[in-house]
């Protein structure tokens, strides 16, 4: 659907110009609103750097989805967790802070062993993106698995969502925002 998006665009920008006949500075203007409203419908993804790198040793949670291992801010890669100071709703309808509990989890996995992390791309905030291993378990699976995290943008670990849903683990034992609408809903 996004490859139509960009296609629609373009091909509407191209009739503009045929139409109006517009200035030489134009072309400028216009592959600039092109490349504005490709980042939109991309939503930022244009924009991630390529990198490839690996990072080893202690490693502490920052919430539930970032970490700072030998001296780098780590994003775990296709997991969204949710914020610091976003509250969810146990079974019984009590608010309850989902945010720390989740950065506890991260910590709980972590269990002060060294991690071993690798990525290729970096986000929008120029975090390195990474699958971070504490052994052989990949923490950004049980975070997932542990209903702590939901499977994001690639959804690669749907299954382990699914089973926590139907476990009702974690996140998935009362009712929660997910944590990217909570971010929208709430400016971050």
């Amino acid at each position: 659907m996004r490859d139509g998006v960009a296609t629609g665009i373009v091909g509407r920008m191209s009739k503009i110009w045929a139409r109006h006949r517009l200035t030489r500075r134009a072309p400028l203007w216009i592959a600039g609103l092109v490349v504005a409203l490709l980042a939109l419908a991309y939503g930022g993804e244009l924009f991630e750097e390529t990198l490839a790198g690996e990072w080893a040793g202690p490693a502490q949670a920052v919430d539930g989805d970032t970490l700072v291992v030998a001296g780098a801010r780590l994003r775990l890669i296709a997991i969204d967790a949710p914020e610091r100071g976003q509250n969810c709703r146990d079974a019984a309808g009590r608010d309850y802070a989902c945010g720390e509990a989740a950065a506890r989890e991260l910590a709980a996995l972590i269990a002060g062993d060294d991690v071993a992390c690798s990525g290729r791309r970096r986000d929008r905030f120029r975090r390195p993106l990474v699958v971070c291993f504490r052994g052989e378990r990949d923490l950004n699976a049980e975070m997932v698995r542990a209903g702590w995290a939901v499977a994001y943008l690639d959804r690669r670990y749907q299954l382990q969502e699914a089973e926590a849903r139907a476990a009702r683990r974690g996140l998935w034992h009362g009712s929660f925002q997910r944590p990217e609408e909570w971010r929208r809903a709430h400016g971050k």
